[in-house]
């Protein structure tokens, strides 16, 4: 085939970004799917050795060692529920891996089983919850579906609630 027979590829730019969805990693933890928003994930890495650390809040379940530097692990399935009580490798309650996240300004690890896919989420899409109300530092920004499966959207902006006393 010579150029002039070469086929016209047709592209459509995105309109406007916020309706245009925003990239998650659907996250398996137990028998819940958790949505993260890609642009919220530094890194994806195995979970290493959980070492205690003293908390207020149950959702923190330890620290790691990672590049040299401590790192609070935080656990996902958690997050509206109290912590096992027991070591912190038991509270990760069979999690593999370790999102990390920057979004809160400060570097946390939170434990998942596993990444199932990463999505579109269309603004249409996500069920806004008004839990602040409620739960002021609550991470659960709405819920949406994947494969007919409810997946609960975090929104790791807020973290650094978990970090203050």
């Amino acid at each position: 085939m010579n150029q002039s027979q070469a086929p016209v590829m047709n592209s459509t730019p995105l309109a406007d970004p916020e309706s245009a969805g925003t990239l998650h990693f659907i996250c398996k933890k137990g028998s819940s799917l958790w949505g993260i928003p890609i642009e919220q994930i530094l890194e994806v890495t195995a979970l290493k050795s959980i070492n205690p650390f003293p908390s207020l809040k149950s959702e923190v379940v330890g620290m790691i060692n990672f590049r040299g530097d401590p790192l609070p692990i935080l656990n996902c399935a958690d997050f509206d529920a109290p912590a096992e009580s027991g070591s912190p490798q038991a509270n990760a309650g069979g999690g593999s891996t370790i999102i990390i996240s920057g979004a809160a300004g400060s570097p946390f690890g939170i434990i998942v089983e596993s990444v199932q896919a990463i999505t579109r989420i269309e603004a249409g899409q996500l069920t806004k919850l008004d839990l602040a109300k409620a739960r002021p530092d609550t991470w659960i920004a709405g819920t949406a579906y994947h494969d007919g499966k409810i997946v609960f959207v975090l929104n790791l902006g807020t973290a650094d609630s978990l970090f203050q006393s």
